[in-house]
């Protein structure tokens, strides 16, 4: 038996805890609960408002003139996926006037050597070597690609005019890029939702990453743009017009990135503010083809046309140290560096954001110890009941002073409300399943949270120390990135249905039933349309060089290049090719056009530019003889 003595005395402390705890929860709460209401507020004259206005299509962003777009992607060790994330991501995208700029490190030569392989099947790309070994902090990386860029501006008379920041595990939505050409340079900056890929339930960490983004990128972020005009940048479906980067640039020395920051994202968004740009994040949607479960997720999938935010995806880590590890540099960056460097600058109601964001530094450590409070008081519960009926339980102090136990029941109704919101946003994203999971996984993130924000204390206080301060360059802190497997990214490239969609070709009915019926007979959907006489065979044909930015080409017989005409190739690759409807129809030396029928194989497609014609620039065209 525990000393009587000792036990009430830990009661006093206890009851006070519980006292000190329950304000901090209801000031919290109300903060909030003041965001939830301006967002449903928001919500229901948003939806009245916009009965009357046409909704934006496809066809409205295709009638924009395609501006000059650069994607900067900043590298350090990502020699084993940059590949798979340039090769799907440059073959889904549907814009055609961009430049990729991978930012590499001299020491860091397997990523060099990944990326001008993938050079070879993409004019677009370039690579940009730093000038300092790595790593060195990712918006260093960023500036010597933005002077690279610079540079080529001035050696070939063009002029970027979008900025879009993405990391190598991003997968990037085909549409995402036309939508900041829409909207550039009307808005100086651009953000749109970044979501988790949805995996198995049994990766708890990763999901706690998606029930927290999809209820900041489909609720705060929008009451934030909305009513006080800061958003803060993912540093990843950001998108900055050219203003925008001359604004950072003029006033920052030509260094529009801050290099001694390890959330440059935030700090840029921050600074952008701070200097009077406008900033949105923008949700829309679109109709896609994709296979859902069906049966409350537990069903088999079946193909169906869905609404899909049009959004950067990716996977997040799974194991509970990376998550740690990530989140402290979150908070570090946003909550203590940021108000170390910047203080408190800006409008009132930027201060007010400012301290929604640096709350977690105490929030986090309130909902820890809740939960050892809450525990407490529920083991002197049993304690009094199996062990020792003379010791005070918690009932005692409730009846002595009520109004704590009103605090209590405030508190209650604030922590159901919360998870209701993190739900009902989950949900949005990711269906019924996933928003009951996200409820009990709250408990798991408040965990996380916390030993992140000691973590972010843990470094802060370590920078500090005078060996440390005098260290003026920041190092990349990186987490161990993953680029989703083709099975994981089959829902989210671009198909046949998607566009015929998108170019109101097919009613969206007639392409559900199509699907229905090739999801039972296997066949391809272009010959159930076209059997069932929704599109013609040109109309297929048309779709297909649309989604894989092909140009479209007669190849019969007779234009198939002879054997003789191709003399890098031995004839057992020559059979191959034509074995694999790989037709050479035209070759002057340098380039060889290949017209193909399966434009879907890229397998196949790979395996001809890497291996049996490793030496030539393979340009491939679709075959309309299908």
């Amino acid at each position: 038996m525990i000393d009587s003595i000792l036990i009430e005395h830990l009661n006093i402390i206890m009851w006070y805890a519980l006292i000190i705890l329950s304000i901090l929860f209801t000031l919290s709460g109300l903060d909030d609960l003041l965001l939830d209401f301006a967002y449903w507020i928001r919500f229901a004259y948003r939806k009245h408002k916009t009965r009357r206005y046409k909704k934006l299509d496809y066809q409205d962003l295709a009638a924009i003139p395609e501006k000059k777009a650069a994607l900067l992607i900043p590298c350090w060790m990502e020699s084993l996926i940059i590949g798979d994330m340039l090769n799907y991501n440059l073959e889904d995208i549907d814009y055609g006037n961009y430049d990729v700029f991978v930012g590499a490190y001299p020491n860091d030569v397997a990523t060099i050597q990944e990326v001008e392989k993938i050079q070879k099947k993409y004019n677009n790309l370039f690579l940009v070597v730093s000038p300092h070994p790595g790593p060195t902090s990712k918006a260093d990386n960023l500036n010597s690609v933005y002077h690279f860029m610079l540079e080529r501006e001035k050696k070939f008379h063009i002029k970027y005019e979008i900025f879009v920041l993405h990391d190598v595990e991003d997968v990037i939505h085909p549409l995402s890029l036309k939508l900041y050409n829409y909207l550039i340079p009307k808005k100086d900056m651009v953000q749109v939702p970044i979501f988790p890929l949805p995996l198995s339930s049994k990766y708890m960490t990763h999901w706690t990453y998606a029930d927290e983004f999809a209820e900041i990128h489909t609720k705060e972020l929008i009451i934030r743009e909305a009513f006080f005009g800061f958003v803060p940048s993912a540093g990843v479906g950001t998108a900055l017009g050219a203003r925008a980067v001359k604004l950072l640039a003029d006033k920052y020395e030509g260094r529009p990135f801050n290099d001694k920051s390890l959330v440059e994202d935030y700090d840029m968004a921050y600074r952008l503010s701070l200097l009077g740009a406008n900033e949105i994040f923008l949700v829309q949607h679109v109709d896609r083809v994709k296979k859902v479960n069906s049966w409350l997720g537990f069903g088999k999938p079946r193909p169906k046309i869905v609404r899909e935010y049009v959004a950067t995806y990716g996977l997040f880590p799974k194991q509970y140290s990376a998550a740690i590890k990530q989140k402290g540099r979150w908070s570090y960056g946003i909550a203590l560096q940021q108000w170390k460097e910047s203080g408190w600058q800006g409008s009132m109601w930027m201060k007010v954001l400012l301290m929604h964001d640096r709350k977690a530094l105490i929030s986090n450590f309130i909902n820890g110890f809740g939960y050892i409070v809450l525990l407490y008081w529920i083991f002197i519960y049993f304690y009094n009941l199996y062990v020792d009926p003379d010791v005070t339980t918690l009932g005692y102090f409730l009846n002595a002073q009520p109004w704590v136990w009103t605090l209590i029941i405030i508190c209650t109704l604030f922590m159901i409300e919360r998870l209701m919101q993190r739900a009902i946003a989950s949900y949005r994203v990711y269906g019924l399943i996933p928003a009951i999971l996200s409820i009990p996984r709250t408990i798991y993130s408040n965990v996380i949270n916390l030993n992140s924000i000691i973590r972010a204390y843990r470094v802060f206080f370590k920078s500090r120390k005078p060996e440390r301060t005098n260290k003026k360059n920041v190092k990349w802190e990186k987490t161990t990135n993953r680029f989703p497997e083709s099975n994981q990214l089959i829902n989210y490239r671009r198909k046949l249905g998607d566009i015929l969609l998108q170019e109101r070709m097919i009613d969206p009915k007639d392409l559900e039933k199509a699907l229905i019926e090739q999801d039972l007979t296997g066949e391809s959907l272009g010959v159930i349309l076209e059997r069932n006489k929704h599109v013609s065979a040109r109309q297929v044909i048309e779709a297909l060089a649309r989604q894989y930015h092909l140009s479209i080409v007669t190849a019969p017989a007779e234009r198939i290049l002879s054997k003789d005409k191709l003399d890098f190739l031995s004839s057992e690759d020559y059979n191959w090719m034509l074995s694999n409807k790989l037709f050479p129809i035209d070759y002057d030396g340098k380039v060889l056009t290949v017209a193909i029928s399966n434009p879907g194989n890229y397998k196949i497609r790979n395996e001809l530019i890497y291996n049996k014609a490793p030496n030539q620039k393979v340009v491939f065209v679709l075959n309309d003889q299908l």
